[in-house]
């Protein structure tokens, strides 16, 4: 390679890097342990924050009585199973202030004769504040879903994607030298350099992923309405079932049971693990069943999802369950497995949990490297 073509990638990268490295820094920090989101929620609740444990075949009278006691829970209640990976109650649900915006969680249980036992829940939130800056490196403005943060993480990632190319052009003509040398030399640099090289070649295919994916779900609403304009046009891209006229009665919800066996149908190795309750009570009724299928591409770090209706069981959207999402399907649930570490169980996230440091190390050496440069 030409020296004045090395220098102009170098330069790239020097300043790609400069530029996105800190937020980096903090979004991988942070990653590595929104890895075990759920685990650091319950592991950080005081014991009075908990309630008893039930078991299976108690969970639809305990639905029941939560309905009965509090109709509220209707509006958005998740249930979790004793498989669930969240254990500080079996089910919880949210009160919202419509003016403030203001939520309060309750959970409820049943004690040792069967009666409801509920209360104002007081969790943790440092898994969901891990997993704020992780998704806007803690930049502030906006709501949940357009956060300025999670807009400019989007730039910063094709920054981060320029960094990488640009990166691997100037390591390429010494690979078979330098590859995973760490060499101790009179100036610190040298050394800097080198263990910048062995984190950033040891990881290339993750940080591509994560580049990519992280592009993708910044922008999502604007790639899918380009494909509404350029493609579908008059066609909606997303068919949702129609509402089917039924008595939305509460005492008429199916059992975990008849649900269980309905989507057994449709994934055999589908694990209930938590259900998740909208719209009781309406036309808009809605239920979203997260559980285990390990070896699958699914849609969260944990558990793959079957939308219906929890009345009726209906087909639903079925888009999140690997054996029915179709291609289409199948694409938009990849980038969220891979970004995820959803493929490969508990072993794959320990792995990403690591991948997640090593990472925050890479651009906290290439700092040190321009700091000692």
């Amino acid at each position: 390679m030409k020296l004045e073509n090395f220098k102009n990638y170098q330069n790239i990268h020097i300043w790609t890097g400069i530029l996105s490295g800190l937020l980096l820094f903090i979004c991988f920090a942070t990653s590595a342990f929104t890895m075990f989101k759920g685990p650091l929620n319950t592991w950080a609740l005081h014991s009075e924050n908990t309630m008893p444990a039930i078991a299976e075949s108690q969970y639809d009278d305990l639905i029941q009585q939560v309905l009965t006691a509090h109709p509220e829970a209707g509006k958005e209640m998740t249930v979790y199973l004793p498989t669930a990976m969240t254990v500080h109650a079996p089910v919880q649900w949210v009160v919202r202030d419509e003016n403030s915006h203001n939520a309060v969680y309750w959970h409820a249980s049943l004690d040792e004769d069967g009666e409801l036992i509920s209360q104002q829940a007081f969790l943790s939130d440092i898994g969901d504040f891990l997993d704020h800056l992780h998704r806007t490196a803690g930049i502030p403005g906006g709501d949940d879903h357009d956060a300025v943060g999670i807009w400019v993480m989007g730039i910063v990632c094709i920054l981060y994607f320029v960094a990488i190319v640009s990166g691997l052009v100037i390591f390429l003509p010494t690979w078979v030298k330098d590859l995973f040398a760490l060499r101790k030399a009179k100036k610190a640099k040298r050394f800097w350099v080198d263990f910048h090289n062995i984190l950033g070649i040891s990881a290339l295919p993750f940080h591509i992923i994560i580049a990519v994916t992280t592009v993708v779900f910044a922008y999502h609403d604007i790639l899918y309405g380009s494909m509404q304009s350029l493609v579908y046009q008059d066609k909606p891209m997303f068919n949702r079932p129609a509402a089917i006229n039924v008595d939305r009665d509460n005492k008429n919800l199916l059992s975990i049971e008849t649900l269980r066996q309905k989507i057994s149908e449709t994934e055999p190795d589908f694990s209930m693990a938590e259900l998740r309750f909208s719209g009781l009570g309406t036309p808009r009724s809605r239920l979203i069943i997260g559980g285990e299928l390990e070896g699958k591409i699914i849609r969260g770090p944990y558990y793959a999802f079957w939308v219906t209706d929890p009345y009726t069981a209906s087909a639903g959207y079925t888009a999140m369950l690997p054996s029915v999402s179709g291609v289409a399907g199948k694409i938009v649930n990849s980038f969220f497995t891979l970004h995820f570490g959803g493929f490969g169980g508990s072993t794959i996230h320990w792995v990403y949990f690591a991948l997640g440091l090593s990472g925050s190390l890479l651009f906290l050496t290439g700092n040190i490297i321009w700091i000692e440069g």
